[in-house]
Protein backbone atom coordinates (compact mmCIF):
# COMPACT_ATOMS: atom_id res chain seq x y z
CA UNK A 1 0.00 0.00 0.00
CA UNK A 2 1.39 3.67 -0.72
CA UNK A 3 1.99 5.31 2.16
CA UNK A 4 0.50 8.66 0.92
CA UNK A 5 -2.98 7.05 1.22
CA UNK A 6 -4.47 7.20 4.43
CA UNK A 7 -7.43 6.11 5.93
CA UNK A 8 -10.63 7.76 7.44
CA UNK A 9 -9.54 7.56 11.22
CA UNK A 10 -5.84 8.56 9.74
CA UNK A 11 -6.71 11.92 7.89
CA UNK A 12 -9.11 12.27 10.93
CA UNK A 13 -6.54 11.93 13.04
CA UNK A 14 -4.03 14.30 11.00
CA UNK A 15 -6.57 16.88 10.94
CA UNK A 16 -7.64 16.46 14.38
CA UNK A 17 -10.79 16.10 13.67
CA UNK A 18 -13.50 13.48 13.93
CA UNK A 19 -14.31 11.06 10.90
CA UNK A 20 -17.44 12.61 10.61
CA UNK A 21 -15.66 15.67 9.63
CA UNK A 22 -13.94 14.03 6.86
CA UNK A 23 -17.06 12.24 5.46
CA UNK A 24 -18.82 16.36 5.45
CA UNK A 25 -15.38 17.07 3.26
CA UNK A 26 -15.44 14.24 1.23
CA UNK A 27 -19.54 15.34 0.94
CA UNK A 28 -17.83 19.13 0.07
CA UNK A 29 -15.17 17.52 -2.40
CA UNK A 30 -12.28 16.23 -0.66
CA UNK A 31 -10.66 14.06 -3.13
CA UNK A 32 -10.56 10.24 -2.39
CA UNK A 33 -8.55 7.16 -3.83
CA UNK A 34 -11.22 5.26 -3.18
CA UNK A 35 -15.35 5.38 -1.17
CA UNK A 36 -14.97 2.86 0.99
CA UNK A 37 -18.90 0.95 1.51
CA UNK A 38 -19.39 -1.06 4.57
CA UNK A 39 -17.22 -4.07 5.35
CA UNK A 40 -14.13 -5.54 5.79
CA UNK A 41 -11.17 -4.43 3.97
CA UNK A 42 -13.15 -1.56 2.21
CA UNK A 43 -12.37 1.31 3.90
CA UNK A 44 -12.39 4.90 2.42
CA UNK A 45 -8.68 5.43 1.16
CA UNK A 46 -7.37 9.31 0.95
CA UNK A 47 -4.38 10.56 -0.83
CA UNK A 48 -2.57 12.89 1.55
CA UNK A 49 -1.32 15.73 -0.30
CA UNK A 50 -4.75 16.16 -2.89
CA UNK A 51 -5.95 16.07 0.88
CA UNK A 52 -4.08 18.88 2.19
CA UNK A 53 -4.31 20.64 -1.13
CA UNK A 54 -8.01 20.70 -0.91
CA UNK A 55 -8.16 21.89 3.25
CA UNK A 56 -5.92 24.68 2.32
CA UNK A 57 -8.28 25.61 -0.49
CA UNK A 58 -11.32 25.41 1.13
CA UNK A 59 -9.94 27.30 4.57
CA UNK A 60 -7.42 30.05 2.75
CA UNK A 61 -9.96 32.80 3.27
CA UNK A 62 -10.91 31.97 6.64
CA UNK A 63 -6.69 31.48 7.30
CA UNK A 64 -6.45 34.45 6.04
CA UNK A 65 -8.89 36.12 8.16
CA UNK A 66 -7.30 34.52 11.15
CA UNK A 67 -4.00 35.59 10.05
CA UNK A 68 -5.51 39.45 9.84
CA UNK A 69 -7.55 39.14 12.79
CA UNK A 70 -4.43 37.72 14.99
CA UNK A 71 -1.96 40.98 13.52
CA UNK A 72 -4.69 43.07 14.18
CA UNK A 73 -4.84 42.06 17.97
CA UNK A 74 -1.22 42.09 18.14
CA UNK A 75 -1.34 45.89 16.93
CA UNK A 76 -3.77 46.71 18.99
CA UNK A 77 -2.10 45.03 22.44
CA UNK A 78 1.42 46.82 20.83
CA UNK A 79 -0.36 50.29 20.83
CA UNK A 80 -2.24 49.70 24.57
CA UNK A 81 1.47 48.61 25.75
CA UNK A 82 3.01 51.70 24.35
CA UNK A 83 -0.05 54.35 25.29
CA UNK A 84 0.20 52.68 29.17
CA UNK A 85 4.04 52.74 29.22
CA UNK A 86 3.37 56.62 27.77
CA UNK A 87 1.13 57.34 30.93
CA UNK A 88 3.65 56.27 33.24
CA UNK A 89 6.49 57.94 31.81
CA UNK A 90 8.50 55.42 30.98
CA UNK A 91 8.42 56.56 27.27
CA UNK A 92 9.31 59.81 25.69
CA UNK A 93 8.46 60.91 22.37
CA UNK A 94 10.56 61.21 19.49
CA UNK A 95 10.05 64.80 19.36
CA UNK A 96 11.23 65.21 22.70
CA UNK A 97 14.47 63.21 22.44
CA UNK A 98 14.82 65.23 18.96
CA UNK A 99 14.94 68.86 20.97
CA UNK A 100 16.30 67.75 23.75
CA UNK A 101 19.42 66.31 21.66
CA UNK A 102 19.59 69.28 19.76
CA UNK A 103 19.24 71.76 23.13
CA UNK A 104 23.07 69.37 24.57
CA UNK A 105 24.57 70.42 21.05
CA UNK A 106 23.83 73.36 21.25
CA UNK A 107 24.47 73.76 24.51
CA UNK A 108 28.10 71.52 24.44
CA UNK A 109 28.65 73.38 21.18
CA UNK A 110 28.67 76.82 22.35
CA UNK A 111 30.76 76.05 25.53
CA UNK A 112 33.61 74.25 24.16
CA UNK A 113 33.52 77.06 21.43
CA UNK A 114 33.74 79.79 25.46
CA UNK A 115 36.41 77.35 26.46
CA UNK A 116 39.59 78.75 23.77
CA UNK A 117 38.47 82.60 25.20
CA UNK A 118 38.54 81.32 29.13
CA UNK A 119 41.81 79.85 29.29
CA UNK A 120 44.26 81.69 26.37
CA UNK A 121 45.08 84.48 28.90
CA UNK A 122 45.89 81.73 31.71
CA UNK A 123 48.00 79.42 29.35
CA UNK A 124 49.98 82.44 28.17
CA UNK A 125 52.35 82.46 31.31
CA UNK A 126 52.12 78.82 31.92
CA UNK A 127 55.16 77.02 30.80
CA UNK A 128 54.52 73.79 32.36
CA UNK A 129 52.20 71.31 30.36
CA UNK A 130 51.12 69.29 33.31
CA UNK A 131 49.74 72.69 34.53
CA UNK A 132 47.98 73.46 30.98
CA UNK A 133 46.70 69.47 30.73
CA UNK A 134 45.31 69.56 34.31
CA UNK A 135 43.56 73.58 33.69
CA UNK A 136 42.14 71.76 30.22
CA UNK A 137 40.79 68.32 31.83
CA UNK A 138 39.09 70.67 34.59
CA UNK A 139 37.49 72.76 31.72
CA UNK A 140 36.63 70.01 29.70
CA UNK A 141 34.77 67.99 33.11
CA UNK A 142 33.17 71.55 33.41
CA UNK A 143 31.46 71.63 30.35
CA UNK A 144 30.20 67.66 30.30
CA UNK A 145 29.23 68.60 33.97
CA UNK A 146 27.03 71.63 33.20
CA UNK A 147 25.84 69.76 29.64
CA UNK A 148 24.50 66.34 32.07
CA UNK A 149 22.87 69.02 33.95
CA UNK A 150 21.36 70.69 30.94
CA UNK A 151 19.68 67.03 29.97
CA UNK A 152 18.55 66.46 34.01
CA UNK A 153 16.99 69.68 34.30
CA UNK A 154 14.80 69.40 30.89
CA UNK A 155 13.68 65.72 32.33
CA UNK A 156 13.06 66.72 35.59
CA UNK A 157 10.73 69.89 34.52
CA UNK A 158 9.35 70.45 31.27
CA UNK A 159 10.25 67.08 29.76
CA UNK A 160 8.12 65.09 31.59
CA UNK A 161 5.38 67.54 30.62
CA UNK A 162 6.33 66.89 26.94
CA UNK A 163 6.61 63.26 27.42
CA UNK A 164 3.05 63.09 29.15
CA UNK A 165 1.13 65.02 25.88
CA UNK A 166 -2.35 64.95 26.40
CA UNK A 167 -4.80 63.32 24.01
CA UNK A 168 -6.31 65.40 21.54
CA UNK A 169 -10.00 66.28 22.36
CA UNK A 170 -13.06 65.41 20.01
CA UNK A 171 -14.79 69.12 19.50
CA UNK A 172 -18.36 68.89 21.38
CA UNK A 173 -21.07 68.57 18.76
CA UNK A 174 -23.76 71.59 19.54
CA UNK A 175 -27.18 71.59 18.46
CA UNK A 176 -28.18 74.48 16.14
CA UNK A 177 -30.71 76.49 17.40
CA UNK A 178 -33.80 76.18 16.56
CA UNK A 179 -35.66 79.94 15.39
CA UNK A 180 -39.43 80.49 16.71
CA UNK A 181 -41.84 81.06 14.28
CA UNK A 182 -43.62 84.19 14.79
CA UNK A 183 -47.02 83.95 14.71
CA UNK A 184 -49.17 85.24 12.13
Amino acid sequence: MNTLHLTLAETAGLFKVTQKTVRDWIGRGLPTVRLGSQGRGKKTLLNLPDAVRWWFAENFERLELDRARTRQASETANKLSIDNAARRGEVVLAAVVSQVWNEWAADVSARLDGLAGRVAAEFASIDDAGIIRQRLLAELRAVRTASADHITRFFAGQGRAAAKQPRARRAKRTKPKRRRRRPA
